[in-house]
């Protein structure tokens, strides 16, 4: 959001739903809170929205946790493809209401309930976490930039010499996610310099430090990951070293 819409209109948004939406909720959440308050208030008697599948789970979930306590799902469809040519995305549409106007029906079909993760039978949101599980993961690496390379052009690159004489390895890191674990190993390198670095060494390691400034990832070009950058430089604690991950988790690199 901050990288398309800017800092202080964003920061603004967030200040007039605060307490309401998580921070990092979509900004299609904020039409669902609205839309909620309408409801409840008897501005709207029923109501359909179109938003993301992810609005399903995630920090996008309350904003469905509360119009499921409040008033009533009556209708959904959990994913659909969405319609427009050359879009690549699953969308959710919702309706609720404070008086549903039909028995609920969930993907076209009758069903007793629907829960707030656009499913119906046992409601797995309202599952608690275990005490025992505490610790035992955490979240990794958010690049928010090119830095995901081809296995090819990393493998070329680690053959290249360097002015620093350091080998381009220390600037690469195997990069898995959970598709790699779930349809085969995708063979993706991730650019990542060592943190101690100046923006000056990190350009040493040549061909990784040029593919970033050639994507439109440095702060002097004009693209989406400029825009992007300047987000991350004006946020405070955010890092600011824009040839890094956007958060590159050093407390997870220690030994």
């Amino acid at each position: 959001m901050k990288g398309r819409l800017g800092v202080e209109y964003t920061e603004k948004l967030r200040s007039v739903y605060a307490g309401r939406l998580a921070g990092f909720s979509d900004l299609v959440c904020y039409w669902f809170e609205k839309v909620r308050e309408e409801v409840n208030s008897g501005q709207s008697r029923y109501t359909g929205l179109v938003a993301t599948s992810s609005i399903r789970g995630g920090t996008n979930r309350p904003v469905l946790d509360k119009i499921a306590d409040q008033l009533a799902i009556y209708e959904a469809w959990d994913e659909e493809e969405w319609t427009i040519e050359g879009a690549n995305v699953e969308v959710s549409l919702v309706c609720f209401a404070k008086h549903p106007p039909q028995w609920p029906r969930l993907n076209g079909n009758l069903v007793s309930k629907i829960n707030s993760d656009l499913t119906t039978g046992l409601d797995l949101t309202r599952a608690k976490r275990l005490l025992e599980n505490k610790g035992v993961s955490f979240i990794g690496v958010q690049k928010n930039g090119p830095l995901d390379v081809p296995g090819q052009l990393a493998h070329k690159w680690q053959q290249l010499r360097n002015p620093n004489n350091r080998s381009n390895s220390e600037a690469l890191r195997r990069y898995w996610n959970a598709d790699d674990i779930t349809a085969g190993d995708r063979n993706v390198w991730l650019i990542d310099f060592p943190l101690d670095l100046s923006e000056r060494e990190a350009a040493l390691f040549q061909a990784p430090f040029e593919y970033l400034k050639a994507s439109g990832y440095a702060p002097d070009r004009v693209t989406p990951e400029v825009l992007l950058s300047e987000y991350r430089v004006n946020t405070p604690g955010q890092n600011k070293c824009w040839w890094q991950p956007h958060r590159p988790r050093p407390k997870m690199r220690k030994p």
